[in-house]
């Protein structure tokens, strides 16, 4: 795993079983690891969700995470970011 994704760092599985696990996520579609880590800028403590195998980036995928940024609830954690990487 790099030191460093994005502005992301100190990256640390929330479950470090998920690695070794073949599941495919019902809502993605593909297998999702889940980490913890630290925004380079604000310090603040993240969550980020690896999704494995995904494409690269079409407008329909930039139309799903604009909608997604809007929603806001008590229960549901908020969607800021969303970038492609090809070293992780």
């Amino acid at each position: 795993m790099p030191e460093r994704v994005g502005d992301y760092y100190n990256l640390m599985p929330l479950d470090s079983s998920q690695a070794n696990v073949p599941h495919k996520s019902r809502t993605f579609r593909y297998q999702t690891i889940s980490y913890k880590a630290t925004h380079t800028r604000t310090n603040a403590i993240c969550y980020l969700k690896r999704i494995m195998g995904c494409k690269l980036p079409t407008v329909r995928l930039y139309e799903v995470v604009e909608t997604w940024k809007k929603l806001i609830h008590a229960n549901i954690v908020q969607l800021r970011e969303v970038f492609f990487n090809k070293r992780f």
